[in-house]
């Protein structure tokens, strides 16, 4: 359905359009809405089949547009989504679309058009290709975790190294510096973010120039090794990115949606699921037979939490590395990067063909993994699963109180 928007005349070229609708017919599944100028696919997002919707978009415009101040675009619905983009060399090159018609109602009902600055184009573009090429499904079907607890018992039992780590926006930013996000955001969203400022005044120490972005680039080829070495990379779904996106979660999703093109794009990933999976495989009851099938386990985290994993599923052979908490949720005396973390893992050894690694331990938890699977073990990343068993780290992962190792311990 074609719409003649007005703007104001201007002599820029480049705008952010704010889009809201309101969508009249009922239907009984979801739908994509995909919006169009000139035949050429500028947007598309996952939408409820009825209510209020939002969507915020780069836009450009041309001499004639920008003459006459009014901007054609077409609102179509799918089932699924249908334009893909065309990457080289990291960057998005263009959109393609397939046939399609109209199978809704709706109304516009606000259209609003500001100037965008070229650094924001970078992030939408990053966030409509993630969305465009993504598969319409949840990666943490029963059927997915099946498959990856399938293939870490295969790991385990033929004593072949693995590494399944996950990425998050955090990774997102890292992996997107600094062509999508600049240093700002790293500092303030990764490094301190993490690992406190005693981590910047100990990256002072060790780059007297440009300590930041030197510290930053080295954390981001810390985790791009990992990456490559690793078997499995579970990122950000599609699900992670359904909500309308308001100014406050701008960033926090382009990263995570950027995480995931990373992963399946430009580190070629076909299997990636859902980062938060291992929650799911704790619900359905599929970590239990991982544990009991390692002959040595070793849990790399900011607690120990031997006792209760011996009392809750009767392992026998475990030990704990210990490492700095993350410095927003919990106190740490000393900064697990940029030092620390290098005497960490020479305390990583495998002491059996079967030994199992449990990581959480952040952006570096990565990291460990590959030196966990370069030595002989099966890594995985469990990320804040652990924070959520002893009832300690992150806010919103203590909050999942069914998931503690004690209540576990007292129903058994």
């Amino acid at each position: 359905m074609p719409y003649k928007i007005q703007i104001p005349r201007t002599t820029s070229k480049r705008f952010k359009c704010t889009l809201e609708l309101e969508i009249t017919q009922s239907s009984s599944i979801n739908k994509w809405a995909q919006i169009s100028k000139l035949e050429t696919v500028i947007f598309e997002v996952f939408i409820s089949s009825k209510g209020f919707f939002q969507a915020t978009f780069e836009i450009s415009l041309s001499q004639r547009e920008c003459r006459e101040g009014t901007v054609d675009l077409e609102l179509l619905f799918h089932d699924y989504p249908i334009y893909y983009p065309s990457i080289h060399e990291n960057k998005l090159k263009s959109f393609s679309a397939l046939p399609s018609s109209s199978s809704h109602s709706e109304t516009l009902t606000k259209a609003i058009l500001t100037p965008i600055s070229y650094e924001d184009s970078r992030k939408i573009a990053a966030l409509n290709a993630a969305l465009s090429s993504s598969p319409p499904h949840a990666f943490s079907s029963p059927q997915i975790c099946s498959q990856l607890q399938q293939v870490i018992l295969d790991a385990i039992d033929t004593g072949k190294p693995l590494s399944v780590i996950r990425l998050g926006d955090g990774e997102g930013r890292l992996l997107g510096f600094p062509h999508i996000f600049d240093i700002n955001e790293i500092v303030s969203e990764c490094l301190n973010y993490q690992f406190g400022k005693k981590c910047l005044k100990a990256l002072a120490k060790k780059y007297p120039y440009q300590p930041t972005i030197s510290g930053a680039f080295y954390l981001k080829n810390l985790l791009e090794e990992s990456i490559k070495t690793a078997d499995i990379v579970c990122a950000p779904s599609i699900i992670r990115f359904n909500d309308p996106i308001c100014e406050k979660l701008f960033n926090p999703r382009v990263a995570a949606a950027y995480a995931n093109l990373y992963t399946r794009v430009f580190a070629a990933r076909t299997f990636v699921p859902d980062t938060f999976i291992f929650l799911r495989l704790h619900k359905l009851a599929l970590i239990e037979p991982i544990l009991k099938a390692s002959e040595f386990i070793t849990v790399i985290s900011h607690t120990s939490a031997s006792k209760q994993l011996k009392e809750t599923y009767g392992i026998e052979n475990i030990d704990h590395i210990q490492i700095p908490g993350h410095s927003t949720f919990m106190r740490t005396s000393k900064p697990h990067y940029p030092f620390l973390y290098k005497k960490i893992q020479r305390k990583i050894n495998v002491k059996s063909k079967k030994h199992l690694f449990l990581v959480s331990a952040g952006y570096l938890g990565k990291h460990y993994c590959k030196v966990a699977k370069s030595k002989g073990g099966i890594a995985i990343d469990i990320g804040s699963l652990f924070d959520s068993w002893i009832g300690i780290g992150r806010r919103d992962a203590i909050a999942r109180e069914g998931f503690r190792l004690k209540t576990l311990s007292k129903e058994a």
